[in-house]
C-alpha cells in the first residue's frame, strides 16, 4: 500500500492550491487519522476559505485516485485562473477507499491474467463459501473457459449471497434468485462496447431513443464466460462497499468540516464516489450547517435516487433528503458514451423482462430516455426528481441557466463527447460547472 506522508498535506503535480488525502478502509475506518485532524485544523484556521471535498469511485488504488485529483485540478485551476473565486484560493481534500476487484468495461479475451486480479477475486468469493463440495465446485466453474447452462445455474446458486439485487436508493428488484441472476449474466455478456456507441444519431436510429437491447446470441446454445459473472459481482460488492465507507468513515470528516471550521464545503464524487458522498451527507441529517454545493460525475446510482416518488415502493428516492442540506441545486453529469452506465447498468440491477417498463419521464436529451426503472443516473440523468436538463453540459464562459425552481440539474456530455467515457470527467466542462456552483 502507497504511505502518504503523515500529518500533512499532500502535494499533487501541477496544482498549487493546498491538497490533503484520507485514506479510508473498506470497513471505512480511517487509515490516516492523524493526517484527517491536521486537516481539519488546517481548514479551521483558514476562515471560510472554501473547500472541495472529492471521492473517487470503483476500480481505483491510491495511484489511480490521486491521478484523477490531480488531472481534475489542473483543469479547475485553468478555468479558475480565467474566472477567479471570490474568497480566496479553494483547498482541496480528497479521500482514498478500496475500489478495485475487477472492472465492468470487457477488454479482449484473456487467456491469461498476469495481474492476478481475477484469481484474487475468486479467493474473495471462495472464502465466503463455508462448504468444501460448494467450494470445490466454485473453483472449477470459476476456472472453466466457458460455462453450460447448468454451469450456470450452479454459479448463480453459489454467488446467491453475493449477487444481491436489492436497491437501496431507487425502486425494488425482485429477489435475488437463480432465475434474476441468470438474466443479468447473459445481458452482461451480450453487451459490448464498441462502434454502436461512437455516434449518438446512429444510436437513436439503431435502438431508439438512447438505449441498446441486448445482442441476440450468435450461436444456438448458452455460453457464458465466468470472468464476466466476476465482474458483476465486483459491481454488487463495490457498491455496497462505497455505502460502507460513506456512512461509516466520511461521514465523520463531513461532520467535523460543518461543525469545526466556517469553510463552505462543496462535494464532488465520480461514479461510486457519488454514492460515497451521498451515504455521508445521510448519515448528517440534519447538518451542522449546510453543504455549499454538490457535483455528481457521471454517478453509479440510480437515476430515481433523488425522486420524489418510486414505482412499487412507498417513499422518495434514497437521497432526496439531500436537497435540504445544500445551498444550490445539486449538478450531476451523465452521458450516452459511458458504457458501463449507459449500457450495463440497467441490466445488472434489473431482470431482462423488466427492461423497457419505461416510468419515469422521458424528457429528450442526447443521452436518450432511461431504458427502464433501474438506469444509472450517470447515464440517462435524473427525472422526476425537480430536475433541468441542460444538453449539451456548458463550455467555459457560457452560463448555467438554471431554473429557480430546479432541485438538480443534469449535465448531459454526450453531444460532441464532452464527456467521452466512464472517466472522462477530468476537462474543461466538469471543471466550469464546479467553478459555477462555487460562485
Amino acid at each position: 500500500m502507497t504511505e502518504v506522508s503523515a500529518a500533512g498535506p499532500y502535494p499533487l503535480p501541477d496544482v498549487t492550491m493546498q491538497t490533503w488525502i484520507v485514506r479510508y478502509d473498506q470497513d471505512g475506518s480511517c487509515c490516516s487519522p492523524e493526517t484527517r485532524e491536521a486537516c481539519i485544523d488546517a481548514v479551521a484556521a483558514s476562515g471560510d476559505r472554501p473547500v472541495i471535498l472529492f471521492s473517487h469511485g470503483w476500480n481505483n488504488d491510491f495511484n489511480d485516485a490521486t491521478d484523477l485529483y490531480r488531472r481534475f485540478l489542473v483543469e479547475f485551476e485553468k478555468v479558475q485562473q480565467k474566472h477567479p473565486l471570490k474568497g480566496g484560493e479553494p483547498m482541496f481534500i480528497g479521500v482514498t477507499w478500496p475500489s478495485i476487484w475487477l472492472p465492468l468495461e470487457k477488454g479482449p479475451k484473456m487467456s491469461a491474467d498476469p495481474t492476478g486480479a481475477f484469481d484474487g477475486a475468486a479467493k474473495s468469493i471462495a472464502d465466503t463459501i463455508t462448504d468444501p463440495t460448494d467450494r470445490a465446485r466454485f473453483h472449477g466453474l470459476i476456472g472453466s473457459s466457458s460455462l453450460n447452462l447448468q454451469d450456470a445455474r450452479d454459479l448463480a446458486r453459489l454467488l446467491s449471497g453475493i449477487l444481491q439485487t436489492g436497491n437501496d436508493e431507487g425502486p425494488p428488484v425482485a429477489a435475488a434468485d437463480e432465475a434474476n441472476m441468470l438474466e443479468a449474466f447473459k445481458a452482461i455478456e451480450e453487451l459490448e462496447p464498441g462502434e454502436d456507441y461512437d455516434d449518438i444519431d446512429r444510436i437513436r436510429r439503431v435502438d431508439g431513443p438512447g438505449t441498446r437491447q441486448p445482442r441476440e446470441a450468435a450461436a444456438a446454445g448458452y455460453s457464458l464466460d465466468p470472468k464476466n459473472i466476476l465482474r458483476l459481482a465486483s459491481l454488487y460488492l463495490m457498491k455496497g462497499r462505497a455505502g460502507t465507507v460513506g456512512s461509516k468513515g466520511v461521514s465523520s470528516l463531513v461532520a467535523d468540516i460543518l461543525g469545526r471550521t466556517k469553510a463552505s464545503l462543496h462535494l464532488v464524487g465520480h461514479s461510486f464516489g457519488c454514492k460515497v458522498l451521498l451515504s455521508a451527507l445521510a448519515e448528517n441529517n440534519p447538518p451542522p450547517r449546510k453543504i455549499g454545493s454538490i457535483l455528481l460525475l457521471q454517478p453509479a446510482i440510480s437515476h430515481l435516487a433523488f425522486a420524489d416518488t418510486i414505482p412499487g415502493r412507498d417513499g422518495p428516492g434514497a437521497y432526496r433528503t439531500a436537497f435540504a442540506m445544500v445551498e444550490r441545486p445539486i449538478f450531476c453529469t451523465y452521458s450516452a458514451h459511458d458504457f458501463p452506465l449507459h449500457g450495463v447498468y440497467h441490466h445488472a440491477m434489473a431482470r431482462r423482462k423488466d427492461v423497457g417498463e419505461i416510468r419515469s419521464a422521458a424528457s429528450k436529451t442526447s443521452a436518450g430516455a432511461p431504458p427502464n426503472n433501474y438506469a444509472a443516473l450517470g447515464g440517462y440523468g435524473p427525472r422526476t426528481s425537480g430536475e433541468q436538463l441542460l444538453d449539451p453540459i456548458p463550455n467555459v464562459g457560457e452560463p448555467h441557466n438554471v431554473d429557480e425552481t430546479a432541485l438538480i440539474v443534469g449535465l448531459d456530455g454526450s453531444a460532441g463527447r464532452r464527456i467521452d467515457g466512464h472517466g472522462g470527467v477530468a476537462n474543461v466542462y466538469t471543471a466550469w460547472a464546479l467553478r459555477a456552483q462555487m460562485t
